[in-house]
């Protein structure tokens, strides 16, 4: 006797589609892609910008530094009037004044250092970081602070030649002269001398303070005579007195 068996179809264990797994590693390699395509394309844009100050960095002084390479950044900035010129300290003592530009009182804008640190912006870290810091700054912005040179000894030098020709004068008492029978008079005066160094750091608070119009007082010390009224000396001796011319 024999027997018909009809066969059975295969059986396949449940799991997912192949296509399925087809559309994940299509994408997973879209995305491979694309992470490379921006590495290269980031690695590009650096190696195209790698002598240019960082796109986002606030102009100097009126100057759009942005996407300039050093060299071009520091033409640009010799020729443009900077702090030490449009910078005027006016000194003050008794109803007088003296105007000196910050130039001439030893200020001096750094043009090099500033480019440099102009240019140093989304470049002192790692390179991956740097991007980061590149991003941020063409986005919000980045203010770069001038660097400034202060000469004190020329300022000194300055002060000093005011001082000696418009402040500084001897103490002097009152005399009494007795000529021909007659007590002759001289006035007393006050003695001046400007002090310096004081005067030093009001000028550098201002500097640091980068102001571009500044008065200052000049601090100036007071020696007062022994003898500051003559003629009260000789009409308390009861002699005729003359004031001296």
């Amino acid at each position: 006797m024999s027997y018909y068996v009809e066969p059975q179809p295969a059986q396949h264990a449940p799991g997912v589609h192949p296509w399925v797994i087809r559309l994940l590693l299509l994408g997973a390699a879209g995305i491979v892609l694309l992470m490379l395509a921006l590495v290269i394309l980031l690695a590009g844009h650096q190696f195209m910008t790698q002598d240019q100050i960082s796109s986002g960095v606030a102009p100097l002084y009126g100057v759009d530094v942005s996407g300039m390479t050093r060299a071009e950044a520091i033409r640009a900035l010799s020729s443009q009037n900077t702090y030490e010129d449009e910078a005027i300290i006016t000194f003050t003592y008794a109803g007088r004044s003296w105007e000196y530009s910050a130039r001439e009182l030893g200020v001096e804008f750094d043009i090099e250092a500033t480019v440099n640190a102009a240019y140093a912006a989304g470049r002192d870290d790692t390179p991956a970081r740097n991007l980061v810091e590149k991003f941020r700054i063409w986005q919000e912005g980045y203010a770069v602070a001038p660097i400034i040179r202060y000469n004190q000894t020329r300022a000194q030098q300055v002060l000093f030649t005011l001082a000696q020709g418009h402040i500084n004068q001897p103490v002097m008492d009152a005399t009494l002269v007795l000529q021909e029978g007659q007590v002759i008079t001289s006035n007393s005066q006050v003695g001046l001398e400007m002090d310096i160094l004081a005067t030093l750091d009001a000028l550098e608070h201002e500097i640091l303070a980068l102001n571009t119009r500044s008065t200052i007082p000049l601090s100036v010390q007071e020696r007062q005579p022994a003898i500051p009224d003559a003629a009260t000396a000789a009409e308390a001796c009861g002699a005729p007195w003359t004031r001296a011319a």
